[in-house]
């Protein structure tokens, strides 16, 4: 975050990074004519990217309130790995779905002087975040179909907004790179 000197104001950036939800499937027909079994793991992911806008109403006091406003987007996709075992190579690697939207947050947190660290603080904080509908898949929404073709994959990805409140507890430190 950049804090304009001696201004009730700070703007940065955020990034973040989850999974979801991951799946791990042992099947002994994904390859027509032989009967090896695979491992298909399967993760769902979740990215995105912030800009940050916040406000300090009393940016001089030990406990420190605000208020943020964040915008950006949302990037969700669900990738797959088939290996014989999980300590052997990797025969097949891909994604199933992939989607974005933009996005924004608006929430607050304040912040507590941290003793015995120059210029840190722990920060507690709730965000609600909105945005764009998105196309993406849960645990139980692909389904491996051995009998059609040569075998495939059948997909029920799912349509909504994401729509969420997350928490977060960091730690800040002010001033660390001058």
């Amino acid at each position: 975050m950049y804090e304009f000197y001696s201004q009730p104001i700070q703007i940065g950036l955020e990034f973040n990074y989850g999974i979801y939800g991951t799946k791990v499937e042992v099947r002994n027909d994904l390859y027509p004519g032989f009967l090896d079994d695979y491992r298909i793991r399967r993760n769902n992911n979740y990215a995105s990217g912030m800009a940050v806008f916040r406000f300090l109403p009393f940016h001089n006091s030990k406990l420190t309130p605000f208020i943020e406003i964040q915008t950006g987007a949302n990037y969700l996709y669900s990738r797959f790995k088939i290996r014989p075992s999980i300590f052997e190579e990797t025969v097949e690697v891909g994604k199933d779905l992939e989607d974005w939207a933009i996005a924004y947050k608006i929430g607050g947190g304040i912040q507590f002087p941290l003793p015995g660290i120059e210029g840190g603080k722990l920060e507690l904080r709730i965000n609600y975040q909105d945005g764009g509908s998105m196309s993406f898949l849960t645990k139980p929404d692909t389904n491996y179909l051995p009998d059609k073709g040569d075998g495939e994959f059948e997909y029920n990805p799912r349509q909504s907004p994401l729509q969420l409140i997350t928490g977060s507890i960091g730690i800040v430190v002010y001033d660390a790179f001058r």
